[in-house]
């Protein structure tokens, strides 16, 4: 069991709430982040790395079938510790950033990346099977020339615990048809 510490206010400069993980989505649809389900927060998202994980499923019910999945923990412009998932072109645009830091000897942590919605155009089918044209966005990734605010802070919670294990995504509340549906929910969530 974990205690939340309800009388603390603010955080230190340079200092990380890391009192749960914040949720962050990229809605390629749409070509915008989200905090939570519903937090429009435009096209572009800094983030400080914390730490990375691939991994295989169907984390959403709106995706039919499994896919390939990039699980990021970070901590967001607030000082919040965050995470956020990316599948398909943007999956491979973050990982080939990492590539190139690898390749060119540099490391990503104690470093700003950029996060922004790039519009793409591609090829779908329509409710019958017919080919049409679709837009969708993905994230490419940079690494800003601005200095980290909390790179201190991640490499001591990088020493202190495994990170990887807080990088976990859910839905949004299922839905639910009565209230004892919506209290078997939270407990399993518990």
């Amino acid at each position: 069991m974990s205690i939340v510490n309800l009388d603390e206010v603010g955080i230190e400069p340079g200092q990380i709430l890391a009192d749960t993980v914040r949720q962050y989505r990229a809605d390629c649809g749409i070509g915008q982040f989200k905090r939570g389900a519903s937090v429009l927060l435009g096209n572009r998202l800094d983030m400080e790395l914390v730490a990375a994980q691939k991994f295989y499923g169907r984390p959403f019910q709106k995706y039919p079938v499994p896919m390939e999945w990039l699980g990021g923990l970070f901590v967001d412009q607030d000082g919040v510790l965050s995470s956020i998932l990316f599948k398909k072109e943007s999956r491979a645009n973050l990982l080939d950033l990492l590539t190139t830091l690898k390749v060119a000897k540099q490391s990503v942590l104690g470093s700003v990346v950029r996060a922004t919605m790039s519009q793409r155009a591609g090829q779908g089918k329509d409710d019958k099977g017919n080919p049409i044209a679709v837009s969708y966005f993905a994230v490419e990734f940079e690494v800003l020339e601005k200095s980290a605010k909390y790179a201190s802070a991640i490499q001591a919670l990088r020493c202190t615990m495994d990170c990887h294990a807080l990088i976990e995504f859910k839905e949004s509340a299922p839905a639910a048809e009565s209230k004892a549906q919506i209290l078997a929910a939270v407990r399993a969530t518990a």
